[in-house]
């Protein structure tokens, strides 16, 4: 660059015009420090007039900002005109500034590049982006239902500036994955959640029901297994619940479905431990197995098998990282339970000279969700969090037979497991035992309870 200090040899008195022009170099070169003014993402800085008199190429100014940018942002040196704000992205390209970039009350160097100014420590770049970027604006939802369509994605990632809840206001989810939605919400300001984030249901997908047999002593078809978020376990066992199996002729009662097992080695404080090593585990709760159809009684005038059903989805995995403040009032809830099972079918009676059906099996319900809150300032955490697992199911009843032999029972399915804890296995249907009648279908167990928790950030 080229430098305005004239040389001064070894011995010589330097002048009064040396020593200014030395000076004129350390601050043009070095950066002249000051806080800014202005507002509305539009910054203003006054420097030292006599050496700051026109925008020069590698000019450096050390700022203090006066207030956070919300987005792009401009600055105007002594009233010389007005330059954009860029940096550098990983690729070397120049693009404008995101918003928090420029922190309220922090300090930053700026380059002039003969065109634009040049940020050369932005604040994402130094405090790993907790809160996000802000890039989706101002969720505020004052009233009614506001749904996040979520498009079948396993992880969802809003990036909001700020994010109201008013009382009386529901924030809810549309088209959740069959594997379980997981949700992570970034804020670069305040959270406030006065009303309600309902996430229920919305973890992995019930398993499915059984059919009822249709035709004289025909076997009731099994449940089907649960589902389970993929790539969320750190083990490799079923944490789903098991459907229950079919109603069959073999003179006992189907099977209940097998429990689903909990996360590896998990407990709810673990959650705790790993967010303190910069990791966080998420997983929606797994969803109950269906219940087994039952079995159809006997006869011309048989009665049919009652269905089995659908098994109760697990319940959201939901992360907030509030950048701001927490508000989270009395009058705050956040669901993210698992969906109840569902009563087995009933068998249906049977006419003259046949057997009843058999009972469909219940469907087990749904595992808890988790619920994670991380914030940087706390105004209240009062609210409620509810993560419980969905509940049991009682099998449907046997019909009536006159004379002939009734369906055997279908199994009731298993409730989900958590990464919290295991679920157990659903009850077999009844066995008809020769007689007319159809036997009951067997009752399912219940979801297990998900995990949650609020806590400042330590660490991000």
């Amino acid at each position: 660059m080229a430098l305005n200090s004239s040389t001064v040899n070894v011995g010589d008195t330097a002048t009064a015009s040396q020593y200014n022009n030395v000076r004129k170099d350390v601050v043009q070169y070095g950066g002249d420090y000051a806080s800014t003014t202005g507002s509305a993402n539009a910054y203003i800085l006054a420097v030292d007039a006599q050496i700051v008199t026109a925008y020069v190429e590698k000019t450096v100014f050390k700022i203090k900002a006066n207030f956070t940018n919300t987005a792009g942002a401009t600055i105007n040196v002594n009233s010389l005109g007005v330059k954009t704000i860029k940096k550098f992205t990983s690729t070397g390209g120049q693009v404008a500034i995101d918003a928090g970039d420029i922190q309220s009350g922090g300090v930053y160097y700026l380059v002039y590049d003969g065109t634009d100014m040049i940020l050369i420590n932005p604040s994402k770049f130094t405090t790993n982006k907790f809160g996000g970027t802000g890039a989706d604006g101002a969720l505020n939802i004052a009233s009614g239902t506001t749904n996040l369509d979520l498009a079948s994605a396993q992880v969802t990632v809003k990036n909001y500036t700020s994010f109201n809840v008013a009382s009386g206001a529901t924030w809810g989810f549309t088209n959740a994955p069959t594997t379980g939605a997981i949700v992570i919400v970034k804020t670069t300001g305040d959270v406030t959640i006065e009303g309600t984030i309902d996430g229920d249901g919305d973890g992995a997908a019930g398993g499915t029901a059984g059919v009822g047999g249709a035709t004289a002593f025909a076997n009731g078809t099994a449940g089907g297994d649960g589902n389970q978020a993929t790539n969320c376990f750190l083990d490799a066992s079923n944490h789903y619940g098991g459907g229950g199996g079919g109603g069959t002729g073999d003179g006992g009662g189907a099977s209940g479905g097998a429990g689903g097992t909990a996360g590896a080695a998990i407990a709810g404080k673990l959650i705790y431990v790993t967010q303190h090593r910069k990791i966080i585990i998420l997983v929606p709760g797994s969803s109950g197995g269906g219940g087994g159809g039952g079995e159809a009684g006997n006869g011309i005038n048989f009665g049919a098998g009652g269905a089995g059903q659908t098994g109760g989805r697990g319940g959201i995995a939901l992360y907030i990282e509030c950048g701001g403040a927490l508000n989270f009032a009395a009058s705050g809830v956040i669901n993210a339970r698992g969906a109840a099972g569902v009563a087995g079918g009933n068998g249906a009676n049977s006419g003259a000279a046949s057997g009843g059906g058999g009972g469909g099996g219940a469907s087990g319900g749904g595992g808890g969700g988790m619920v994670y809150i991380l914030y940087n300032s706390l105004t209240a955490n009062a609210g409620t969090i509810n993560v419980n697992g969905g509940a049991s199911a009682s099998g449907g009843t046997g019909g009536t037979g006159i004379g002939g032999l009734g369906g055997n029972g279908g199994g009731g399915g298993a409730g989900g497991a958590s990464y919290a804890g295991a679920s157990t296995a659903g009850t077999a249907g009844a066995s008809a035992g020769g007689g007319a009648n159809g036997a009951a279908g067997g009752a399912s167990t219940a979801g297990q309870n998900g995990t949650s928790l609020v806590e400042a950030n330590q660490t991000f």
